[in-house]
């Protein structure tokens, strides 16, 4: 018995190239594909596994009948199966990665065979082992796109154009031009993300195709580029025998089992994602817009889905709108994996709780801001957030966020630099914030946020807010001046106003509080984003 193991590298470069959405979306489709389509249609006894619906296809490879060959797994870019002898996987292998080429060039497909033994854990720790090796001795997709001067270059993923786009491959006309064969294949296989993501939604939700139609047809002045990852999946895959043994009470694991609860808890990761994410969408106030040609009224949600698998979730959203439904999306990603009976069992052997938590970023930005620099953003807030869950055990959800108002550079490091004083003992804002009460750092919970931010925004009956603009600005000006200087303007203000009226701006009558050794204020977090906690409430 032998493992194949076929792995795509280079995900986020290849999907995140480009600033042009059609393309990207695109790109996650053909990454899915490599690791689903392409595999189970290069084994003629499992096409019948592979279905256009995301949920049917995990059913099918569950149930799957007995062969000689069996399928793992089959993901967004990665798959293993078990084959009968080592000719077999190399055929395999070979299919698929000619298919790559083929029908999705510039992603890099690579796969491995090893020989199962007794421990098919320890086979598949080898095939990585032996897929990092290989895929070190091969050029990069980038080798097979040399140019020479007398070629035109692709606009959009600058490479050697193949030829002229022409109205076929659904372009405007302002975007006609050379197009590169990786640009033109993202752009073919477009529609069938939107397909699939129908198949995630059903008929229940309508989302736009593109970021051009969230600020044109849906009038969104701020658009938000998210990022969620589950916590310590990773370390949960690489030993993944050890919480299987204590689930199963048994020392020893049958290669069967191994398998089921391998597949098992795979697909219930996924069944989890879409799930979460067809909840947070309850959250967001849709948008009407008329059909000019038939005139008929549709309300449409303003998010556009770019990578949903896994644990794994990016997404475009209306910026006024993306902090509460990413909170959303993080609480029922925990929910249901917390009540998935499969995936509730291995967390709590490995992690100690029944559940998977998660950690997301959001950078807002302006319509027209680089998709690509607003992406890699969002990649550093999500790490904020992670390193911030790491100090709690076990991990727990947070999420951090920034808007940005210029265009003078996306660089978190530099922008929280900015951000603190005294030696940064003293921080400007509380970011990131944990997701729940139980077990979380006082202060610096969403609650909290929610709690300033309303404090805000809160009028008196005659319409006007309880704290006027100026009080507010007046404060914000005396935290870049120091933490005494801001607390003297607050005691000003104090003896003029209610306590009440700051509510959770304060804290023991100062805009500060410590934790561990250092001076955090909500202050300014609370009115960068009051004009972007918009959303249903759950």
């Amino acid at each position: 018995m032998y493992l194949v193991l076929i792995e795509t590298s280079g995900n986020q470069n290849y999907i995140f190239s480009t600033n042009k959405l059609r393309e990207n979306v695109g790109a996650s489709e053909l990454t899915y594909r490599v690791g689903t389509k392409f595999v189970l249609e290069a084994v003629k006894e499992m096409r019948y596994l592979w279905h256009e619906s995301p949920k049917a296809m995990r059913k099918a490879i569950i149930e799957q009948e007995q062969n000689s060959i069996e399928v793992v797994f089959a993901a967004s870019g990665k798959a293993l199966l078990l084959v009968p002898n080592e000719g077999i996987g190399k055929e395999i292998i070979s299919k698929v990665t000619n298919k790559t080429i083929q029908k999705a060039p510039g992603i890099d497909a690579c796969g491995v065979i090893v020989e199962v033994n007794n421990n098919l854990h320890n086979a598949i720790h080898s095939a990585h082992c032996r897929l990092e090796k290989v895929r070190g001795r091969i050029p990069g997709p980038a080798q097979r796109f040399t140019s020479l001067p007398i070629i035109d270059e692709c606009p959009t993923s600058g490479l050697p154009a193949m030829r002229m786009a022409n109205p076929e491959d659904r372009l405007p006309k302002m975007e006609i031009g050379p197009r590169s064969c990786v640009s033109l294949a993202k752009l073919a296989i477009s529609e069938k993300w939107g397909e699939r993501l129908d198949h995630i939604t059903g008929s229940e939700f309508k989302l736009p195709t593109a970021t051009t139609d969230l600020e044109k047809q849906l009038s969104c002045d701020w658009l938000a580029v998210i990022h969620a990852d589950g916590n310590g999946l990773g370390s949960v895959f690489l030993h993944f025998d050890e919480p299987l043994k204590k689930t199963l009470q048994k020392e020893d694991i049958s290669r069967t089992k191994y398998v089921d609860c391998l597949r098992k808890f795979s697909s219930a990761l996924d069944e989890c994602t879409e799930t979460a994410f067809r909840k947070a969408l309850k959250t967001l106030k849709p948008r009407t817009i008329k059909n000019d040609e038939t005139g008929e009224y549709k309300d449409i949600l303003p998010i556009v889905p770019i990578l949903l698998g896994g644990d794994d979730f990016t997404a475009v959203c209306d910026g006024r709108q993306a902090m509460r439904f990413t909170c959303a999306f993080l609480e029922a990603f925990e929910e249901e994996t917390g009540n998935n009976k499969t995936v509730g069992e291995i967390m709590s052997s490995a992690t100690g709780q029944e559940k998977v938590t998660s950690c997301a970023g959001v950078a807002i930005i302006k319509p027209h801001f680089p998709f690509y620099s607003a992406y890699s953003l969002a990649e550093e807030l999500i790490q904020s957030a992670k390193e911030f869950a790491k100090k709690e055990s076990p991990y727990i959800s947070a999420v951090d966020f920034h808007v940005l108002h210029d265009a003078s550079g996306a660089d978190l490091e530099r922008i929280r630099h900015e951000w603190a004083a005294d030696a940064e003992a003293t921080q400007l804002t509380a970011r990131p914030y944990a997701l729940r009460d139980d077990k979380e750092p006082k202060n610096r919970r969403i609650r909290d946020l929610s709690e300033r931010i309303n404090t805000i925004k809160t009028k008196n009956e005659d319409g006007r807010r309880k704290l006027p603009h100026s009080i507010l600005h007046d404060l914000r000006d005396g935290l870049f001046q120091g933490q005494r200087e801001a607390d003297a303007r607050l005691q000003l203000q104090l003896g003029r106003r209610s306590s009440n009226d700051f509510g959770k701006l304060i804290s023991e009558q100062s805009l500060f509080w410590e934790d561990n050794g250092k001076a955090y204020t909500g202050l300014l977090d609370a009115m960068e984003l009051a004009e972007f906690w918009e959303g249903k409430k759950k």
